[in-house]
């Protein structure tokens, strides 16, 4: 580089760069996930799917805050009811999450969340045949209005 007035120019920008993420703090989501669900009121319907047909979904409610994990707020309240089952093997895309159940009795379930929108998802709990045990809809309501939200 034979500029001094562009090497100087670049070396500013880097180290501004630098000093502004610095003063930020590390980035705490893995990439996308800052786009995969607006901050906010959620309601998630859940329902225990039976001989391959959904039961009567029950709501769930939650605000979704900046700084929470939404891998944990999304993920981490499906569970197969009557069976003990430990999570693992998290991974997370530009579109949503994937992740693993180990249950009693060595079996292995896939749980997984598909964004379409920062606003809506759709996602469940599927045995090894594939078949669908659990089954969530998500959509973002409204702002969050108070902490108890």
């Amino acid at each position: 580089m034979s500029d001094p007035n562009l090497r100087t120019a670049l070396q500013a920008l880097l180290m501004g760069t630098c000093a502004a993420a610095c003063a930020y703090g590390p980035i705490a989501r893995a990439e996308g996930d800052g786009d995969l669900a607006m901050p906010g009121l959620w309601k998630h319907d859940v329902s225990v799917v039976s001989h391959g047909h959904p039961g009567k979904p029950k709501a769930r409610w939650h605000c979704l805050l900046d700084d929470d994990d939404p891998f944990k707020d999304f993920a981490g309240h499906l569970t197969v009811p009557g069976a003990k089952c430990t999570p693992g093997d998290e991974q997370r895309s530009a579109s949503g999450y994937t992740w693993t159940l180990t249950c009693s009795g060595h079996r292995t379930l896939a749980g997984h969340i598909d964004f379409d929108s920062n606003e809506h998802y759709v996602g469940g709990i599927v045995s090894a045949d594939h078949r669908e045990l659990v089954h969530v809809e998500g959509r973002h309501r409204a702002a969050c209005t108070d902490p108890s939200d």
